[in-house]
């Protein structure tokens, strides 16, 4: 995922997000302890980013963390789970225009939550199970 100067990256084995440079430095890292006490990071299953914010699905706790580049918590989402979704499948995350889509892997919806009011909106049926979600503009 890549956005602005950076490149955002789920490192699902590590329970993080790491940001690169775009050619490829490690700059910092992105994660969750499960507990104040506790060295034990929370499971991350998805990321995605938009200009200076960035989204994180936090698979224990079923939400999406909105966080600034500098990794401060702005803000937590609920994401529905529906009937033959698996709370811990991988999440694409994109935000666009104050809303965030968001799809469980071999899931045929896309959710979808309004940033501004952390509502969730109704979700959009696929034909078939997402494995990726992009955004194109139409230039004209």
């Amino acid at each position: 995922m890549a956005s602005g100067e950076f490149l955002f990256v789920l490192d699902y084995g590590n329970r993080q997000v790491q940001r690169l440079s775009l050619d490829g430095r490690y700059l910092s890292r992105y994660a969750f302890r499960r507990h104040r006490e506790s060295e034990e990071l929370r499971l991350l299953g998805g990321v995605g980013a938009a200009g200076e914010r960035l989204y994180l699905y936090d698979t224990e706790a079923g939400k999406v963390r909105e966080l600034d580049l500098s990794g401060n918590l702005l803000g937590s989402y609920a994401l529905p789970l529906l009937e033959g979704e698996d709370r811990m499948s991988l999440v694409e995350l994109l935000p666009f225009g104050g809303i965030l889509y968001a799809a469980r892997r071999g899931s045929p919806r896309v959710h979808r939550i309004d940033l501004r009011t952390g509502e969730a909106l109704a979700p959009l049926e696929a034909y078939a199970p997402v494995r990726a979600l992009a955004l194109w503009r139409n230039p004209a």
